[in-house]
């Protein structure tokens, strides 16, 4: 059975730090983020989007693609991406 591919992103925004990334698309008033690691940490993602957050991890070298969330407000979604293993954190542009 086929399944449909991620629809594409209007506008996003990225961010990083040492062995994690994060990016956070927005298509109309819909956004999700993708969490990747590439490497051995632990990273984690925090979705932003004035009404609603949620927290998000992938394991060592994996790309986790968040669900489509309705989104709310103006600037519309951000992400912060952290390296558990140095405490270290990175935010993204809002859009």
């Amino acid at each position: 059975m086929l399944t449909a591919a991620p629809a594409m992103a209007d506008t996003y925004a990225q961010a990083s730090v040492p062995g994690c990334w994060a990016q956070v698309d927005r298509s109309g008033v819909k956004a999700r983020i993708i969490l990747g690691s590439s490497g051995s940490d632990a990273c984690t993602g925090l979705f932003h989007d004035g009404s609603t957050s949620g927290s998000y991890g992938v394991a060592q070298n994996q790309t986790y693609y968040g669900p489509w969330i309705q989104a709310a407000g103006n600037p519309l979604a951000s992400v912060t991406v952290c390296n558990n293993n140095y405490g270290r954190c990175a935010n993204s542009a809002w859009i």
